[in-house]
């Protein structure tokens, strides 16, 4: 092979691999930048967690949590909505050693309920398999501390009605791009049922995301609007209170 054409070949090798890296960096900057487009803590049961990878490892795993069929035709006005379903979903976990003792916790707890804390990517990170990345995990405490709040009233929103139920939330999670909205499932112990709602109110939002980690339930207030507008539902939650119904004077 003569000098000239070795040269050339070499040149090209190299302009090459620039090409490359900089479309590489391209896509990771645009990944990094999509951002994500919710953030939230729910109660799952946990199926299956493997190791994978080759280049960039990760653990990938299938939970269910709790949902509703929308679909359901059911009678709204006397609290008969949703029956409960499962909702099964993908999880990855990036493998560092900051996430080792999440790693274990969630391994020694196959097919058992726990709380994760998670955000959701509006695309698949480079390093994982799912949009959904466990940022947390741990078990369920069986006491509420003394430092908690029994009774907890914000202003009550929603003007075409309000009612009482005994139970527990199951899912919150701070959803949106530009305007953001606090969304969750709660559940009805009394009814066996499950209903999606919307917070308008940030301090209850922090209160509830304390409360999920805990096992007792409680009664809430739910206030229901003539309009959902920015929300995605028209049911919120204006009071939680473990002594009693809501909604007293």
């Amino acid at each position: 092979m003569s000098p000239l054409y070795s040269n050339l070949l070499r040149t090209e090798h190299t302009n090459m691999l620039g090409r490359l890296i900089v479309l590489l960096a391209l896509s990771l900057s645009s990944l990094h930048a999509a951002g994500e487009s919710a953030r939230g803590i729910a109660i799952i049961r946990l199926i299956k967690l493997e190791h994978k990878g080759m280049i960039t490892k990760s653990y990938e795993g299938i939970a269910d949590r709790a949902g509703y069929d929308g679909g359901e035709k059911c009678e709204e006005s006397n609290y008969q909505c949703f029956n409960p379903v499962l909702d099964t979903f993908e999880l990855s976990i990036r493998d560092t050693p900051e996430n080792k003792n999440l790693i274990n916790f969630m391994l020694s707890n196959l097919e058992k309920e726990m709380i994760i804390e998670y955000k959701v990517h509006r695309i698949a990170a480079f390093s994982l398999s799912s949009r959904t990345e466990v940022l947390a995990a741990f078990p369920q405490a069986e006491i509420l501390p003394e430092s908690i709040d029994r009774v907890f009233k914000t202003p009550k929103t929603g003007d075409k009605s309000s009612f009482d139920i005994f139970g527990r939330v199951l899912r919150l999670e701070k959803r949106g791009l530009t305007v953001k909205s606090w969304e969750g499932i709660y559940l009805d112990r009394k009814r066996r049922k499950v209903h999606p709602f919307s917070l308008s109110n940030e301090a209850m939002a922090q209160h509830l995301l304390k409360l999920i980690r805990y096992q007792p339930e409680y009664h809430m207030g739910v206030s229901v609007h003539y309009f959902a507008t920015v929300r995605e539902t028209t049911y919120d939650i204006f009071e939680i209170n473990y002594g009693g119904p809501t909604g007293r004077l």
